[in-house]
């Protein structure tokens, strides 16, 4: 069986999806003739070549936020007939069977599968809350032009409105960031670890707004806030920046820059805050925490309450600031409860979430999806 990745970035360090994408070529590629095509270079490029899987960087048209303003869409269209016409031809001219789509920003797949093309495994690592008219044209798009949806997520699957039964939920795994667990208090005063890149999503502000709040109160803390920008977008950053100098919370709020060691980070953090603002379907970050023995805390945002158990000592409606920072506060005062959390996800890491988890689940959901469609071999 041959299969053609396809996905929508190439950074790796700050993108779970690249992270898992990476995670799926290794799974497939002990049993499947593989190879990928990236729509620009980055560090996965090199990654992938690693695993002995042909990786090229062919560029193509991808789906982005930025591509609904009117002025960029009739563009966007034309590059997005032009690429599928050309990765069209690559697929008959190396007899792919099965288009593997990673994200919704990758509509080639889609395409070729509208007009008879092979297998299209559309990966789905995204929820669009706004405009809902996408959210629906993506639902349809999902329904008629993917054999299969792999949701990363219950509540992605749930956020999809296909009317159709393709849909299949399949948990992210990842391997340990650190070798061991380490539960005992790494710093004094305790550490919070906010790791991500600097986007709407991920909340950074929320952070900002609960840490005011426990100030206030007269806990004691620290927060690193750990991550990059995103081309050269420094709205997100600056504002957060902007937060923190006029709350006057300069002295307990460090921000540095994305790092390629995250174990490294998540050693010298006491707790895991993941204060996603938008629906986050299923946040790398919040794995990396559980498997390194730090107990995270969240919004219910998107599939994160699934993610901790919907345990609601861990979990704070999303968009209360003042929430969120009553449920950090008992894992910053209360050392028996902190460990007691800890040792619980790390449980439910390593029963739902490790890499050997997900690829059974992934090699079993692609491998009845190829017998159904009758293109196995």
């Amino acid at each position: 069986m041959r299969i053609l990745f396809l996905n929508s970035e190439a950074e790796l360090y700050n993108n779970g999806g690249d992270k898992i994408l990476l995670l799926t070529v290794e799974a497939l590629a002990a049993d499947h003739d593989v190879e990928v095509l990236l729509p620009l270079d980055g560090p996965l490029v090199a990654a992938i070549r690693a695993l002995d899987v042909p990786c090229e960087v062919v560029p193509y048209a991808i789906m982005r936020r930025r591509t609904l303003n009117p002025f960029v869409a009739l563009t966007f269209l034309g590059q997005l007939v032009l690429s599928t016409f050309r990765l069209r031809r690559h697929v008959r001219r190396h007899d792919i069977d099965v288009v593997y789509s990673n994200s919704l920003g990758v509509l080639q797949g889609c395409l070729m599968r509208l007009v008879g093309g092979p297998t299209n495994i559309w990966h789905i690592h995204d929820m669009i809350d706004s405009p809902r008219v996408v959210n629906r044209v993506y639902s349809w798009l999902v329904a008629h032009g993917a054999d299969i949806g792999i949701c990363v997520s219950g509540a992605v699957r749930d956020h999809m409105r296909t009317g159709t039964d393709n849909l299949r939920v399949v948990w992210n795994g990842i391997p340990p960031v650190v070798p061991a667990p380490e539960f005992a208090r790494q710093t004094e005063p305790p550490t919070i670890g906010v790791v991500g890149r600097f986007n709407r999503l991920k909340g950074q502000a929320e952070m900002v707004k609960a840490a005011a709040v426990m100030r206030d109160a007269g806990v004691a803390f620290q927060v690193r806030m750990v991550g990059g920008i995103y081309r050269g977008d420094d709205s997100v950053l600056r504002h957060v920046e902007d937060m923190i100098a006029e709350l006057d919370l300069g002295d307990v709020i460090s921000i540095e820059d994305a790092v390629t060691d995250v174990g490294a980070v998540y050693r010298r953090c006491d707790l895991v805050v993941v204060p996603s603002i938008l629906l986050d379907p299923f946040p790398t970050v919040a794995l990396e925490g559980m498997s390194a023995g730090k107990p995270v805390v969240a919004y219910a945002s998107g599939g994160l309450p699934e993610m901790l158990g919907h345990d609601p000592e861990c979990v704070a409606p999303r968009g209360d600031p003042a929430g969120l920072a009553g449920l950090i506060r008992p894992f910053l005062e209360d050392e028996e409860f902190r460990l007691a959390k800890a040792r619980q996800q790390h449980d439910r890491y390593l029963e739902h979430f490790t890499l050997a988890d997900y690829r059974d689940r992934i090699r079993r959901v692609v491998r009845s999806e190829l017998l159904a469609s009758g293109r196995s071999r």
